[in-house]
């Protein structure tokens, strides 16, 4: 059975498929914009992936990330992209200046295949950068900034392959692939 991975985000889908890919799972992408209102990653992952089914009404998974900046009370959370637009890197620095740099990428994946739907999470700690490192993944800007746990420089710096060992989003699409082939047997 194909998965359909719902992004436009080209950065998301190849970090994905790969993952899927060590599992022998067919996948395609599907580009869709989806409403992405919602209090929690997971209550976004839920609506994103009703609305994307609702449209393709085939099995899909789509992903919801956020940054959370422990001294900021986990803000920018689930509104990280919205918060990157608004603020940029200048004002991010200003809302951590004189605090505690530590920080959580979390991912949630939501499978939907119209009648089940679940959803798998992945984390990964570290910390924020004073400055922003150099620009791989242009849709990912967070990665500039963030330097996972046992690692001296941010996730941009990270070759594709290093950064899907140990990433929030490779975690989540992990046990959703781990679930799904089990799933399949």
């Amino acid at each position: 059975m194909k998965i359909f991975i719902v992004t436009g985000n080209n950065d998301k889908y190849s970090e994905i498929s790969s993952i899927l890919s060590e599992y022998n799972i067919e996948y395609e992408q599907f580009s869709l914009d989806v409403n992405e209102e919602g209090v929690s990653l997971e209550e976004i992952a839920r609506l994103k992936a009703r609305e994307a089914y609702k449209s393709i009404k085939k099995p899909l998974i789509v992903d919801d990330t956020g940054i959370f900046f422990t001294s900021c009370h986990n803000f920018p959370g689930h509104k990280a992209k919205r918060v990157f637009q608004e603020l940029g890197f200048d004002g991010i620095m200003k809302a951590l200046k004189g605090k505690s740099r530590e920080a959580a990428f979390r991912t949630v994946i939501c499978y939907n295949d119209g009648s089940e739907m679940k959803l798998f999470q992945g984390e990964m700690k570290g910390s924020i950068l004073e400055n922003p490192g150099p620009d791989a993944r242009k849709d990912l800007p967070y990665e500039r900034i963030f330097v996972p746990e046992g690692k001296e420089e941010p996730v941009s710096c990270m070759s594709a392959e290093e950064k899907n060992k140990i990433s929030h989003r490779a975690m989540a699409a992990r046990k959703f692939a781990r679930w799904f082939s089990s799933k399949m047997k």
